[in-house]
């Protein structure tokens, strides 16, 4: 687990060894600025395989609806400074309601727009399930003949284990 905590602000991380890709989950209060922090910290040279993966990022436990259209924007410039190879991952979003969808995908919108990162390599859903079917299929991982098992349980016991 890997604990990125600035100002109170938490945003979780783990490797899911078996779908090889990480999770991170955020908690409130959550802050654009402490999500580039956690993409700034990524050694670049060389960047570690397991910084690759994919990104299921959980953004359940937050509300989105206080970030606004400046907020994403700035965010936006700054990550466009990052290295190009974290800018580009494929990363599956989980909001909890439409107004926190609408929040990403505005995010992503601007982001395509700006040529920091493919529109096409990302989706936003409030299913879990879905979110990681959609991770094992990038990644050819998950359970033979059939959809990806894992649970909210077994994902977040991930949280509680080192590595």
């Amino acid at each position: 687990m890997n604990d990125h905590n600035s100002g109170g602000e938490m945003l979780r991380s783990a490797f899911v060894e078996e779908f090889q890709f990480t999770y991170i989950l955020a908690s409130p209060p959550f802050s654009l600025e402490e999500l580039h922090d956690l993409l700034a910290a990524v050694p670049t040279d060389p960047i570690p395989p397991r910084s690759l993966s994919p990104v299921l990022l959980d953004l359940r436990e937050i509300h989105l609806n206080r970030i606004s259209e400046v907020d994403i924007r700035r965010h936006t410039m700054r990550k466009s400074a990052l290295d190009p190879r974290l800018t580009s991952l494929p990363v599956a979003y989980v909001v909890r309601d439409l107004e926190d969808y609408s929040v990403v995908r505005m995010a992503i919108m601007f982001s395509e727009l700006s040529q920091v990162s493919d529109e096409h390599r990302s989706l936003i859903t409030q299913h879990l399930s879905e979110a990681v079917a959609w991770l094992a299929q990038l990644t050819g991982t998950g359970s033979k003949g059939g959809a990806p098992r894992l649970n909210e349980a077994q994902l977040r016991a991930h949280m509680q284990t080192p590595g």
